[in-house]
């Protein structure tokens, strides 16, 4: 970890205390493309629950104190390995500050877009095989829930029509190649698409507070999705939202079943030799 960098990996409070293994992949994915990388010294909650349950005075100090803080640090971009977290910073935090993404005043990005670039630029090798057949999970802050967020400033008019018109935020802009791209380069897997995938994937019902307020809810949904795995006859299931790993590795643990769960840096930490 560097003092200065352009770089600013913002860890989350599921990386940093209930998954830290994604955590410590992510360092490792950064190691290996020869990335220096910072950390916040003093790193907050980036406030996804908050915003979540609809506490929005409370949600809306923390980005502005967030935002305040990368900003202080001169990083040009921010990485997380958390699609919440992703979201959050990309999306809600413009909207809470009725502002654009692209205003932010730094680039935001996911792990999979910083790792998809470095694979295309050379700088990641994926070289170790991993020899498991897998299926991968679109986690919905890193598909149909990420694209960026921009102010709009028109009218609503007869039968909710808008004026000037408006290009609707659809999920298309998802990180779905950037993905593929990764999953697919790492040599030994064997990838097997789920039944629903990209901005149709079923949630996995364990962010956002649907866990701590509608436990059994949040089974139901992990279970719906497990069976998807079965059905597709993949012995892991990957994900980009260490929420959706801790759901999912609970339940499949709790029913007994036989499917592992891992996050994709993890992944693809596991092909990368150092």
């Amino acid at each position: 970890v560097a003092d200065k960098a352009d770089v600013l990996y913002f860890v989350g409070c599921s990386s940093a205390y209930v998954n830290p293994a994604i955590a410590q992949a992510t360092a490792k994915i950064f190691n290996a493309t020869g990335t220096p990388f910072m950390l916040l010294k003093d790193e907050k909650c980036c406030g996804n629950t908050p915003f979540s349950i609809g506490m929005f005075d409370e949600a809306k100090k923390m980005a502005e104190a967030n935002v305040a803080a990368v900003k202080a640090t001169g990083a040009k971009t921010l990485v997380t390995s958390c699609a919440e977290c992703y979201r959050m910073w990309k999306v809600d935090y413009p909207k809470m500050l009725d502002i654009a993404t692209e205003d932010l005043g730094f680039e935001v990005l996911h792990l999979i877009e910083f790792a998809d670039k470095a694979l295309a630029e050379g700088k990641l090798k994926l070289t170790k095989p991993v020899d498991v057949r897998f299926t991968y999970h679109d986690a919905c802050s890193v598909s149909r829930l990420c694209d960026p967020w921009k102010p709009y400033k028109g009218e609503r008019g007869w039968m909710g029509m808008i004026y000037p018109g408006l290009l609707r935020r659809r999920g298309r802009q998802g990180l779905y190649v950037q993905t593929r791209n990764l999953l697919n380069a790492i040599p030994g897997a064997d990838f097997s698409e789920a039944i629903r995938i990209r901005e149709n994937a079923f949630c996995c019902g364990g962010g956002r507070g649907t866990k701590e307020a509608y436990p059994e809810f949040s089974k139901f949904a992990a279970n719906h999705r497990l069976e998807e795995v079965k059905a597709v006859g993949a012995e892991v299931l990957v994900s980009a939202c260490p929420w959706c790993k801790s759901n999912f590795a609970q339940v499949a643990k709790e029913d007994g079943g036989s499917v592992k769960v891992m996050d994709i840096a993890e992944l693809i930490a596991a092909s990368v030799e150092i």
